[in-house]
């Protein structure tokens, strides 16, 4: 059910472990129940280890193809489209969302009109990124691997060939899952066009050590909150920006700060004062429990 990783999934160097417990074990085993909501006994261990020259921190034993299929496809309760309000207002209004904003700067930032991008977001889930990029008019790709979102995307619009080079690639709170990530980064980074940009958002390590601390010193229970960064079966890669810069071999860029607000004046409206506040200060200050990247192709 588990395999091991003996170097670091980013760059490849050497680690130390911080914190080692069997999945069987508490307070592994009790997460892991609580969350799940289903007793189980799995063999292997959670172990998280550090590497010493890119920072990133890692599970050493990941679920191989079978386990990540029960996983994902069973034990895990997707929420509905219809369910999220944030999805609907994302949908129905591009220009005022997170996502049309950043594939606005995108487009400033390559200077290439949205009308003429290309776009691919990969591990879509129900593909709200992939509608406001469709919907500012680029051409839109999108790529999950659950069929139900294949077949959702597709009623809206959304190309699921990807026999296509892109100029913007959009991978959020993907990476994180991914047991040997170098290889997707080196397939995505292989469809940029020159100058491309690959989209990096994941879960930072703010707290994290901290946490393993705690529970190796015998805090007898963990929340999803503390473990977030790293929970076991799930996320397990806790990247930094040098281990992204390492593992894609492509170098980090910023837009300027006109593309940052190329957006506006359509995107702000005062209907909405709490989220034009939080999209006007959005640029220059990002939650720091992300981490979030622009690669570029050169």
């Amino acid at each position: 059910m588990f395999l091991t990783r003996d170097d670091c999934p980013a760059c490849g160097g050497a680690g130390r472990t911080l914190y080692s417990c069997p999945f069987n074990a508490a307070p592994i085993s009790s997460f892991l129940e609580l969350y799940y909501h289903r007793e189980l006994d799995l063999p292997g261990e959670y172990r998280a280890v550090e590497c010493g020259r890119c920072g990133t921190i890692y599970q050493a034993e990941v679920g191989d193809d079978a386990f990540l299929a029960t996983l994902y496809g069973e034990w895990i309760d997707s929420i509905q489209p219809e369910d999220d309000p944030q999805y609907r207002f994302d949908v129905a209004n591009p220009r005022l969302s997170r996502d049309g904003h950043e594939i606005i700067s995108a487009a400033a930032f390559l200077d290439v009109p949205l009308e003429q991008m290309v776009t691919l977001d990969f591990g879509m889930g129900w593909a709200s990124w992939a509608r406001n990029a469709r919907d500012l008019g680029c051409r839109s790709h999108g790529f999950d691997l659950s069929a139900e979102r294949f077949a959702f995307a597709r009623r809206y619009g959304i190309i699921t060939d990807l026999d296509e080079t892109f100029h913007f690639i959009n991978t959020e709170q993907v990476m994180e899952h991914v047991p040997r990530p170098a290889e997707l980064v080196a397939d995505l980074a292989a469809r940029l066009r020159p100058g491309g940009i690959l989209k990096i958002s994941a879960p930072s390590s703010l707290g994290l050590k901290a946490t393993l601390a705690r529970i190796a010193a015998g805090q007898t229970s963990v929340t999803r909150d503390e473990i977030m960064p790293l929970q076991p079966l799930e996320h397990v890669n806790c990247f930094t920006p040098k281990g992204l810069e390492l593992m894609s071999g492509m170098a980090a860029v910023r837009p300027s700060f006109l593309d940052s607000y190329a957006f506006l004046p359509a995107g702000i409206s005062l209907r909405y004062p709490r989220k034009a506040v939080k999209e006007l200060v959005r640029p220059f200050w990002r939650n720091p429990a992300n981490v979030y990247v622009w690669l570029q192709r050169r």
